[in-house]
């Protein structure tokens, strides 16, 4: 299994964890995303909880 961290600050992960994903999918590797954020602003908080479960 491999594992991806991700640090977050004030960045939106969306498009990154969604590439990762497709990526992830066409070799049908086994791995975790792990995104580890570091205290951002409610604005990216509440986009990032998007992919929480993916």
């Amino acid at each position: 299994m491999t594992s991806i961290l991700i640090p977050v600050y004030n960045y939106d992960v969306r498009t990154l964890v969604a590439e990762l994903l497709r990526q992830i999918r066409d070799v049908e590797e086994e791995c975790e995303i792990i995104c580890f954020d570091d205290a951002s602003d409610d604005k990216f908080l509440n986009l990032n909880k998007e992919i929480a479960g993916l």
